[in-house]
């Protein structure tokens, strides 16, 4: 599991990291392109705002 800031937005690289199956966490930009495929439920109790899968073109 990598968690990372958005500050560091190399789609190349976390592509490669999706498909190694290696999970990471970060924010996204605000302005990246990007589709949600999954919404998950959060608790936001504990400081999670949103837990999305998403693909990014």
């Amino acid at each position: 599991m990598l968690v990372f800031d958005k500050g560091y937005a190399d789609y190349t690289w976390h592509n490669q990291l999706t498909e190694k199956g290696i999970f990471f966490v970060t924010r996204i930009r605000s302005n990246a392109k990007y589709r949600v495929l999954e919404r998950r439920t959060v608790n936001k109790s504990q400081g999670i705002t949103s837990d999305q899968i998403i693909v990014h073109f």
